[in-house]
């Protein structure tokens, strides 16, 4: 699929075996999770966070990710000149707080052609934002806990091996645990925006817990099978930048609307309350 190639974008391509394409990061180069002796596979998105961490750190103030195929709504002005339907994305988001945008295939390159022409406003907006704070997704609401969910549509003893790790951390990591039992929400997908030392101190915690995971099942025999652990690590750096937000009164949380490519559908804008995909 096409992606973002213009300034403040770098497309990175995760899993490489050989090279990754001209202009593209890949996880295979440098430090990165298999080497450090991680379960790269069963990460997803996430070796392109640990490889820019490990690798890249120092050669930006601002770091963030989104998927191939699902982005930030970035609602600039000269985005709407040049991409219309970012004022019915901006007013259905409005109407309702668990609002998602999908669009059909063309209408979605369509989208990465107007954000590409348009980047420079899209440069700016983002430094607007990590001046102030932290640039998440839009709030998934389920109607149950962070913790609740994820036991009905994953694995409940790897949550109970995150909870059990978290309980024996102590402290902040025990407050962890208890918001993840009680919050109804939190920003899903591993999309975020923030000042390098910021994500440093976010990728920290978070493969210092996973590590101690990786270890438990081990010691317990667990199998991992596909995605096993970036599903726990999604929960778990969300819940890290929320955590981090807390202690910090003069940093804010800003939650941008995330537009997704329903590939299956030629064009057309698709709502639903919640995600599609």
């Amino acid at each position: 699929m096409k992606t973002l190639q213009q300034y403040p974008f770098t497309p990175f391509m995760v899993g490489c075996s050989d090279n990754p394409p001209p202009g593209f990061f890949g996880d295979n180069m440098g430090i990165n999770l298999q080497a450090s002796g991680f379960r790269s596979d069963s990460y997803g998105e996430l070796r392109a966070h640990y490889s820019i961490w490990k690798n890249h750190l120092n050669d930006y103030d601002v770091v963030g990710f989104q998927h191939y195929r699902r982005f930030f709504f970035f609602d600039t002005p000269e985005l709407r000149k040049v991409f219309p339907e970012g004022e019915v994305i901006r007013r259905s988001i409005f109407r309702h707080p668990n609002i998602y945008v999908n669009f059909g295939l063309k209408d979605f390159i369509r989208l990465i052609d107007a954000m590409d022409s348009v980047s420079d406003s899209i440069a700016k907006k983002v430094q607007s934002y990590t001046d102030r704070g932290i640039v998440a997704t839009q709030r998934l609401m389920t109607g149950k806990s962070v913790a609740s969910f994820f036991r009905e549509i994953h694995k409940k003893d790897h949550w109970d091996i995150l909870s059990s790790v978290l309980i024996k951390r102590g402290g902040r990591y025990s407050i962890i645990n208890q918001e993840l039992e009680n919050n109804f929400w939190t920003p899903y997908c591993t999309m975020f925006i923030m000042k390098s030392s910021i994500f440093s101190e976010v990728m920290e915690s978070l493969f210092d817990i996973m590590e101690s995971i990786e270890g438990e099942f081990r010691s317990k025999g667990i199998e991992v099978e596909g995605r096993d652990l970036g599903y726990i690590a999604e929960r778990l750096i969300a819940m890290i930048v929320l955590d981090y937000i807390s202690t910090k009164p003069q940093l804010d949380l800003f939650e941008l609307p995330m537009i997704s490519c329903l590939a299956q559908y030629e064009s057309g804008i698709y709502t639903s309350v919640g995600r599609a995909i």
